[in-house]
């Protein structure tokens, strides 16, 4: 029976790394929303993995939520660059339009 337990925890901890991993390339590939159901579930095998196997997969865990966490606000910055170029683009079309 323990060695059951041992299989099943460390298939869990694999199961949760592999989520880890397909978070980060879909972050990559900006699919947020994938990313977030993804992210429920992982936490939610993360408190299933016995409390001996919890810490290690905790800390991978974080280190890759803070990668995510950083794709997410390098493209939340791209967007606003993008939404800043085209209010400028908006204010030159509204300019030109009076000067006409």
């Amino acid at each position: 029976m323990a060695g059951n337990a041992i299989i099943r925890e460390q298939s869990l901890s694999e199961d949760v790394q592999s989520l880890n991993e397909h978070m980060e390339e879909l972050a990559a590939a900006e699919e947020w929303n994938e990313v977030a159901e993804l992210m429920t579930k992982r936490n939610a095998m993360l408190r299933e993995i016995d409390e001996s196997e919890r810490a290690e997969a905790l800390l991978a865990a974080r280190r890759s939520t803070d990668r995510i966490r950083r794709m997410a606000a390098n493209a939340q910055g791209e967007i606003r660059n993008k939404l800043a170029q085209l209010q400028r683009g908006r204010e030159a079309t509204d300019s030109y339009r009076a000067f006409a």
